[in-house]
């Protein structure tokens, strides 16, 4: 399953988040919320304080990496 993580620069949780997706086969599209203004305004918009922010290929949040992990 491959998944998309929204995240930023010098973030422990978002490294560890791609570090167990690369670590388990899945791919994963990444965005920068600090390279990526439309990415920093839709995580903004729709009223998420933290990353990394992570879904999976249908569409569905699963949470942060703690989340991730627990799947």
């Amino acid at each position: 399953m491959s998944y998309t993580v929204f995240g930023r620069e010098n973030c422990t949780f978002c490294d560890k988040a791609t570090d167990l997706i690369e670590e388990k086969s899945h791919g994963y599209s990444y965005y920068g919320i600090d390279s990526h203004p439309w990415a920093r305004t839709l995580v903004l918009k729709a009223g998420y304080k933290t990353v990394p922010i992570i879904f999976d290929a249908q569409g569905k949040e699963v949470g942060g990496y703690t989340e991730l992990k627990e799947l």
